[in-house]
């Protein structure tokens, strides 16, 4: 599924004994939603305004349980059957300090964000969907596991886990998708218990009061939900199994170091911050104009946080990015326009994560040959290739059940097949007895007599017709 970044902006309410920048008054900033899907903002050195277009625009709002709930229902709830889907997805919060970023994301005790509802609509919408295996040939197996870790200082640290500031590292696989290793993984069964990661990972992440926020996030915090569905039909046996990742960002402010006023260690956090986004302007510049670059090396490895969502900005994902915008300074209220405008040029092509079991077994051989020409290339110590000769033993039997699984399918096809040709000989032999007991001669013979009765009929109309004829052709000439 080919499709470009979803953007949408919101636009908060202007706090008290503030300038609010989006009404025109002179050479006052302008911020205006005129069809719903467009904002226009004006400079204070021209009249003219300019137009940015995204795919959903929110209006000036009091931060209300319903702006919440629209904003979730018009953007966010189809990324929930994405998801479920085999899909990949990512959604991001960008903006500048105090534009609303992690309310949106987050939201309040009694007024929550879009991390947990689409957490407790994930949950509900797969027991909708599958309320019905019981009765249905088809059993599904739902596990969701979840992580929480910050982006702080361009170091990934781990939220969750029990251990203070764990620090995770960045790597990549095979298919050159990258992970967080070493980042706890946590098995939720429930709505409850991801609601609990969720304000246990906030608890930990690092805020500080600046000139913008008394509260403002001083890291990237992303909360990653992984998804594994796996479908076993109960009389054939054959298993296909679905998985699919879900990256829900709130990232740190996008403000000038000057506006925050910040000092010290609040600079070095500022500017640590500030590069990764720089670095995540050009990568989405560079993927806007992907025809134009196609040669040019994207700089994910540049940051952290560009290199832990590469998938997401340039391959499997469905990606959505929120702007928000405090309408109280015309430069950040305008960069931030500029920039989400410019992701809504990114083009991304989403595919399904799921492997049959054919394919697993394809997989689990050429983990079994990886193995072994370990084994032969190398000399291990004896713990090693106690370990080696263990997952070799594991890979085996695996591969060992998938065949024997191949067999008895192979097997229950030939019995339909067989089946079937049975069911088609006796449909022939009784059509052909039909066709032999049916007696042609006899049919052939009646029709002959009605044929000869119906012309005797039409002769024996015309003799009669031709007498009145020449008896009344003889009147007339005498």
């Amino acid at each position: 599924m080919s499709d470009r970044i979803k953007v949408a902006v919101r636009v908060r309410k202007p706090r008290e004994n503030l300038p609010n920048v989006c009404h025109v008054h002179g050479n006052t900033i302008t911020l205006i939603n005129d069809d719903k899907k467009a904002i226009r903002l004006s400079s204070p050195q021209k009249n003219t305004a300019r137009e940015f277009r995204f795919d959903y625009c929110f209006g000036s709002i009091e931060f209300t349980d319903n702006d919440q709930s629209e904003i979730y229902e018009k953007l966010v709830r189809g990324y929930v059957l994405h998801t479920l889907e085999g899909y990949n997805s990512c959604i991001l919060a960008y903006g500048q300090t105090g534009s609303g970023k992690t309310f949106t994301m987050m939201g309040e005790k009694n007024n929550e964000g879009i991390v947990p509802r689409f957490c407790r609509e994930l949950f509900e919408v797969f027991h909708i969907c599958h309320q019905d295996d019981q009765n249905s040939e088809v059993f599904t197996d739902f596990q969701v596991k979840c992580s929480f870790f910050e982006i702080y200082n361009e170091q990934v640290i781990d939220l969750l886990s029990s251990m203070t500031q764990r620090k995770c590292k960045i790597r990549e696989r095979n298919d050159h998708s990258t992970f967080v290793e070493g980042v706890e993984e946590i098995v939720v069964h429930n709505v409850e218990e991801i609601i609990s990661c969720i304000h246990r990972g906030n608890e930990n992440r690092t805020v500080k009061s600046t000139n913008m926020n008394q509260e403002s996030s001083r890291s990237h915090a992303i909360f990653h939900i992984s998804v594994n569905q796996r479908e076993t039909h109960k009389k054939t046996g054959t298993v296909v199994e679905c998985h699919s990742t879900c990256k829900l960002v709130d990232l740190a402010g996008s403000e000038r170091l000057g506006n925050s006023a910040a000092d010290g260690k609040l600079r070095q956090e500022g500017t640590s911050i500030n590069k990764s986004l720089s670095t995540l302007g050009r990568v989405i510049s560079l993927l806007a104009e992907r025809d134009k670059y196609r040669n040019r090396l994207v700089p994910y490895r540049e940051s952290a946080l560009t290199w832990i969502l590469k998938e997401n900005l340039g391959g499997n994902s469905n990606t959505c990015l929120v702007a928000c915008v405090s309408p109280e300074n015309h430069y950040e209220s305008l960069s931030t326009l500029r920039y989400a405008s410019l992701a809504k040029k990114v083009r991304t092509s989403a595919t399904v994560n799921s492997l049959s079991h054919i394919e697993q077994m394809e997989e689990l051989k050429a983990k079994l040959r990886e193995l072994q020409n370990m084994i032969n290339d190398k000399k291990p110590t004896s713990t090693h290739q106690h370990s080696l000769e263990k997952r070799i033993e594991d890979v085996q039997r695996a591969n060992f059940f998938l065949e024997q699984r191949m067999a008895k399918e192979s097997q229950l096809a030939d019995q339909a097949l067989q089946s079937t040709r049975h069911e088609r000989d006796s449909l022939a032999s009784v059509t052909l007895q039909m066709l032999e007991s049916f007696n042609w001669n006899q049919q052939l013979n009646d029709h002959a007599t009605k044929l000869r009765n119906h012309s005797q009929k039409l002769e024996n109309l015309f003799q009669k017709d031709r007498s009145f004829f020449d008896v009344t052709l003889q009147k007339y000439l005498t």
